[in-house]
């Protein structure tokens, strides 16, 4: 059984607020804009198996439909509109 990870606390967000997430997908940074942060999910919420240890962040964008995320890839999470300068370091 894969061991589980320290939970992923959401208590230092507002969960009314808007915020810019950014992960890693398809090996890009990538960012989902004016979300809000409403929960989490394990695999185990999705029914697959018990030993699954990935948490996935559940957010809210502008229509209400919820995206999940996975918790792991995600790098920076901003308020909403804050201008984030990025440089890649090679």
């Amino acid at each position: 059984m894969a061991q589980k990870t320290k939970p992923l606390r959401l208590d230092h967000f507002d969960t009314g607020a808007r915020y810019d997430v950014y992960f890693e997908a398809a090996q890009r940074l990538v960012t989902l804009r004016n979300v809000r942060i409403v929960g989490l999910k394990t695999w185990e919420e999705f029914e697959d198996p018990d030993d699954a240890t990935d948490t996935f962040i559940a957010v809210q964008n502008s229509d209400d439909k919820t995206i999940f995320v996975e918790a792991s890839a995600v790098t920076m999470v901003a308020e909403s509109g804050t201008q984030v300068a990025l440089d890649s370091v090679l």
